[in-house]
């Protein structure tokens, strides 16, 4: 999933929950917390700007009360 500086990021949801998405860096740190509230099952997409972040192996987090995923995302500039 390489991207210049900027990536699209669809995700559905089942029922009602809260969701987080974070994003970190390769040593575990978050550079990004993109999104932390309670949401209607649907379908939903978020843009995700990597300006101001170094070239490199980042990681998309994906978590609500019955799920988590995790996304490996490279950011080529």
């Amino acid at each position: 999933n390489p991207f210049n500086p900027d990536t699209k990021i669809n995700f559905d949801i089942s029922r009602t929950t809260n969701v987080k998405i974070f994003i970190y860096d390769i040593s575990g740190r978050v550079v990004a917390n993109i999104l932390n509230h309670r949401m209607n099952p649907g379908k939903y997409s978020f843009n995700f700007s990597g300006k101001g972040l170094s070239t490199g192996i980042y990681f998309l987090r994906l978590e609500t009360e019955y799920y988590s995923s995790i996304i490996r995302l490279v950011l080529i500039k």
